[in-house]
């Protein structure tokens, strides 16, 4: 039950990977709810207010390599994407693995439900 809950509440951060003992997964989750965490400013401002890195960096400064520069956003922003889309499919699938009690804690002994 504890599991199921950390998985539901703090799931995001990996609290129920780290309840149970499995660590490298949990800190995987951790890094990556981080970097979906800095990278969503970026997104608002790109998406919400139609303003775009390249656009910031052509006021600033006027380079041919500007078309550098949209590869780039293009890409972190495809990269940011399905990094989300995998971290939010995770923490579905934990709470239901954990809900099904179907995923074993260090030892390899099943979680007992109160």
């Amino acid at each position: 039950v504890n599991a199921l809950l950390l998985a539901t509440f703090a799931g995001y951060a990996g609290a129920a990977r780290f309840y149970i003992g499995d660590d490298v997964r949990a800190y995987i989750k951790l890094c990556m709810f981080i970097m979906v965490s800095l990278c969503s400013p970026f997104a608002v401002i790109h998406y919400w207010y139609g303003k775009s890195i390249v656009d910031y960096c052509r006021r600033r400064v006027s380079n041919p390599q500007d078309v550098c520069l949209g590869v780039i956003e293009k890409t972190l922003w495809i990269a940011f994407v399905g990094c989300t889309a995998i971290f939010f499919a995770w923490i579905i699938s934990d709470i239901i693995k954990f809900a099904l009690n179907a995923i074993p804690d260090e030892n390899g002994m099943t979680l007992k439900p109160m």
